[in-house]
């Protein structure tokens, strides 16, 4: 029985809160799931293909059920892959691995780049991710509207490179005590309340939220234990379905409850005045502020904002404008609009600050970043024009391109040119971007049907792509998908679908308005003259593409030896027709020419 409310109580108050916001409340999980921030393992269904599926397989032959695999390692080595599979201590591995082969500077420097590169993502986005997931969450048990962009609080505060640094130091000293065994599991529970401390008050160092955890943490571990043991019908459930139960619910249900249980903490600290209680200063996020407060800093609002009149000069201008969203050049009007819809959504979120539904950052203790609703438009249902366009698909499509050939690098410490262009792009990365922002242009404001048909758009262009390369070129294979769930003929899968949803929600919503701001400071002959050049080498590149595609050894094959390490003797689909699978020959290599296959969401054609 815990002090004031029962466990059972803190447990209902979290279910509720996690139902009123679950949108919102479900993506950050979500999210967090997908940069491997937290609940990473609510994703495993995803990811459920032939090692998987011969790993359990395995496990029933030892008691006595027939199974169609018996080289894996076990159920246990499965768990243990599983809650490593993408993390960057994981990636650093394969890198150090993939030294030890490496006999090219070149290759050695971009092993060790990408390695850096996802350890600075760990701590400067990942663990900072987990502090602004729980704020959104504690702002959840109290206000009635909690809008994406609280996200940016900690950039509010201007906390970022503290709260990273804090969160650093506490995953280190986790890490530490976990090398004495007895000690890591007591001391997660320590430092359990690290996170949301930093939530409320991302000012403090790491030391003083690690001693200020420990001390709130004093005598009530094993009530957190025993809440944490309570959810293990969930969990149950949630093995039982792959993880799908945390990513629908589970997930969200498990950190709404932990935030109530924060909070019951907090108010005692408060009380008994415990040593450095005092740095948990903001009362706003456990009470609403009465209407005096309030209207001292938010005074009503005067006038209305008038939305200028767009002036088209004939039908097609129009047709393009209002339908795809697309100008030829971006005119004044155009960034008049832009300005009054963004003083409009600003106005939004000011009156429901005023009225006691959202949080009142106006009334956080610690100094903020001034509002910048009157700057630079960063409006996502904004109109881009032709050329910006063009250029975000050549961004788009070379990130991708960098993404693949330095995930390729990390993971098998071998450069090797990605998709079947000999250029650096992999234009579905492009091609997807650039559709969901021409032809789901209507749906920007309805971010769910966005996310729908993102993953529609892109399932059906990468599967008619895959259609199209087989139909053209004697049935030969740059990707199979036959080994993952729900795959459709191994040319899409669920996994491939949620990436491109994933990602194309970030692209429409926050990447594509970032680049067309900066396109939109290029001068006109300058963006023409980029824009030309770069349509020049792609169209050679997809010409003489054409007639000899890049179909060299491994182009995407860079997770055949995970397969291979967990079913080494497995049947492969090719073998069940005598024939060697992917597209290889008995010694492993490319037969007659053909592409070796592997699956992956970014293999690609013009």
């Amino acid at each position: 029985m815990m002090s004031g409310q029962t466990r059972r109580d803190l447990k209902r108050k979290g279910r509720a809160s996690a139902r009123t916001h679950y949108g919102v409340f479900a993506f950050i999980c979500l999210i967090a799931a997908f940069i491997d921030a937290e609940y990473g393992n609510s994703l495993g269904f995803l990811s459920y293909g032939r090692e998987h599926l011969a790993a359990i397989s395995d496990f029933f032959n030892h008691f006595g059920r027939p199974g169609f695999a018996a080289s894996s390692r076990g159920v246990l080595a499965l768990a243990v892959r599983g809650l490593s599979k993408g993390s960057p201590s994981a990636l650093i591995e394969n890198a150090i691995l993939s030294l030890a082969g490496a006999n090219r500077w070149l290759e050695i420097a971009g092993i060790v780049g990408n390695a850096l590169v996802a350890l600075l993502f760990w701590a400067f986005a990942a663990n900072v991710f987990r502090v602004m997931m729980r704020r959104v969450v504690l702002e959840g048990r109290i206000y009635r509207s909690v809008p994406l962009h609280r996200l940016q609080f900690i950039a509010q505060v201007r906390s970022w490179r503290r709260t990273a640094l804090a969160m650093l130091r506490l995953e280190l000293q986790r890490f530490l005590w976990m090398l004495t065994i007895v000690g890591g599991p007591i001391k997660a529970y320590s430092y359990a309340l690290v996170p949301f401390i930093l939530a409320e008050n991302p000012s403090l160092s790491g030391k003083q939220a690690i001693l200020l955890s420990r001390t709130m943490m004093n005598g009530h571990k094993w009530e957190l234990f025993v809440m944490d043991l309570s959810f293990l019908p969930w969990h149950l459930l949630s093995l039982v379905t792959l993880g799908l139960s945390d990513a629908v619910f589970g997930s969200c249900y498990r950190l709404s409850a932990r935030a109530e249980f924060y909070a019951q903490r907090r108010q005692e600290a408060r009380e008994a005045k415990l040593p450095g209680a005092d740095a948990l200063f903001d009362e706003y996020l456990y009470r609403r502020a009465d209407e005096g407060e309030l209207a001292k800093l938010y005074p009503p609002l005067t006038g209305e904002v008038a939305i200028p009149q767009r002036h088209y000069r004939n039908g097609v201008e129009r047709f393009f404008c209002e339908t795809f969203g697309l100008t030829l050049w971006p005119s004044e009007e155009d960034m008049e609009i832009e300005r009054a819809e963004m003083r409009i959504r600003a106005r939004r979120y000011v009156a429901s600050c005023a009225s006691g539904d959202a949080y009142p950052m106006r009334l956080y203790p610690l100094p903020r970043r001034r509002e910048r609703s009157e700057h630079e438009p960063r409006l996502y249902s904004r109109r881009y024009c032709v050329f910006s366009v063009i250029l975000i698909f050549f961004a788009f499509s070379i990130v991708g391109w960098l993404w693949e050939v330095g995930l390729h690098l990390v993971t098998q410490g071998v450069f090797v040119n990605r998709g079947t262009l000999h250029g650096p792009w992999l234009p579905i990365y492009g091609a997807g971007g650039a559709m969901a922002l021409l032809l789901l242009y209507r749906l920007r404001k309805r971010p769910g049907w966005e996310f729908t048909l993102t993953v529609v758009l892109c399932g059906f262009v990468e599967y008619m792509t895959a259609y199209y390369l087989e139909t053209t070129h004697g049935g030969q294979r740059w990707w199979d998908y036959g080994g993952y769930f729900l795959n459709l003929d191994g040319r899409i899968c669920a996994e491939g679908l949620l990436v491109f949803g994933m990602g194309g929600m970030a692209a429409v919503y926050a990447v594509a308005p970032a680049l067309d701001n900066l396109f939109r400071k290029m001068k006109r002959p300058l963006m023409v003259a980029l824009c030309v050049v770069l349509l020049a080498c792609y169209s050679a590149d997809v010409v003489y593409s054409h007639a000899h595609p890049n179909t060299g050894a491994g182009i995407t094959d860079y997770e055949t030896s995970n397969i291979d390490e967990f079913s080494a003797d497995a049947p492969d689909a090719g073998d069940a027709a005598g024939q060697p699978a992917d597209g290889l020959s008995a010694d492993g290599q490319p037969a007659d020419g053909q592409p070796a296959g592997g699956a992956d969401a970014g293999e690609d054609v013009a």
